[in-house]
């Protein structure tokens, strides 16, 4: 009996030691955040709400790109004719008999600003031309006795900008009518071969350089080419990946904005019914680069709570994410009691020893 007994509790132990894995149990990801090894938060509507899809919401910022200003305002690096009369004959800018003085040419600097004399630094960028006459006549006043202007428009900062990479038709533009926005020089050069969720933009002026997602140039505020511009376009698809007891796992192109875990889990055929264990959805994430603390993060989903839907469609999933469903305990023990069938023959053989061993 002691034999049989023996041999029960091996092949037990064999069948545990054998049963085939998609992962570890909730149990095993519980027992690594108590060790430390990663953060395990329970996912919430607050924890939700913490994230913002980048996506979503974007927020554009680079040097020589500025948000589409109002029309007919002036810009750094157009350049200005401007007449100053005043009343006298003998004024400061009266010339060769002429009660006033024309500049020309006058060239809106990087600081956005014009400077002529008596009347100093003015500034000119994102003032209308008649903003930028009322300015001068304000400056001069003190010099001279009733004093006017004019403003005119000579030129616009044209400027060239050129588009490469991950692009059909690389090549080099004028900036003007047609090519006035990021977004248009990118469409020039025949679209990106990635989606605009997979693809990153980099821009780069003489006053900076800025490296941001095509998605968040393209839903996000229209953005206005000054100067010279350099666009470089980058593959690097967005993916999140999805395994464990769900029905189609692997790894999945985010192609739509703000993708949440409600989505992504409906894109990969939902939870397994026969295996999935609801209270264990689990989110990996990397930390922030901005976290002091860079162990990982993992975010618990209870399916079964009334509002696990409600969380799921406000938690955004970000590239890289890996969403991971762990199996009930009812399916793994289902996979023990398969194992142990399977070695029934030689529990057979163990008790027909003992049985010769008795006689």
């Amino acid at each position: 009996m002691a034999l049989v007994a023996s041999s029960g509790s091996l092949l037990f132990a064999t069948a545990c030691a054998n049963i085939p894995a998609d992962g570890p149990s909730t149990g095993a990801i519980a027992s690594a955040a108590s060790e430390g090894s990663v953060r395990i938060e329970p996912l919430t509507l607050a924890a939700a709400a913490a994230w913002t899809h980048p996506f979503a919401r974007p927020e554009i910022s680079a040097g020589g790109v500025s948000s589409r200003p109002p029309a007919n305002r002036i810009e750094v690096g157009d350049r200005l004719n401007i007449g100053i009369y005043e009343a006298l004959g003998e004024g400061v800018f009266a010339t060769s008999g002429q009660r006033g003085s024309q500049f020309t040419d006058v060239i809106v600097e990087p600081d956005g600003a014009i400077r002529l004399p008596y009347a100093g630094a003015i500034p000119a960028a994102g003032r209308s031309a008649d903003e930028v006459r009322q300015a001068i006549i304000s400056n001069i006043r003190r010099f001279t006795v009733r004093p006017d202007a004019t403003v005119m428009v000579a030129s616009r900062n044209m400027g060239s900008v050129s588009v490469g990479g991950a692009v059909r038709t690389p090549g080099r533009w004028v900036v003007g009518q047609d090519v006035v926005t990021v977004l248009d020089a990118v469409s020039m050069a025949g679209a990106p071969l990635e989606t605009p969720y997979g693809s990153t933009v980099l821009v780069r002026t003489a006053s900076g350089t800025t490296t941001t997602s095509l998605a968040q140039i393209a839903f996000g505020p229209s953005t206005r080419l000054t100067g010279d511009t350099e666009i470089v376009v980058a593959a690097t698809p967005a993916r999140f990946q999805a395994l464990g007891s769900v029905r189609q796992p692997g790894s999945n192109d985010i192609t739509t904005a703000g993708l949440n875990l409600l989505e992504a889990l409906s894109a990969v055929g939902g939870l397994d019914g026969a295996r999935a264990n609801p209270r264990g959805v689990f989110v990996f994430r990397k930390a922030a680069p901005d976290d002091v603390d860079q162990r990982p993060l993992v975010y618990q989903l209870n399916m079964g709570d009334a509002d696990a839907f409600a969380i799921a469609t406000a938690f955004p999933v970000l590239p890289n994410d890996t969403i991971y469903v762990t199996e009930a305990p009812v399916a793994q023990w289902t996979k023990v009691l398969a194992a142990i069938q399977g070695t029934i023959g030689v529990g057979a053989s163990a008790a027909t020893v003992d049985r010769l061993v008795r006689n």
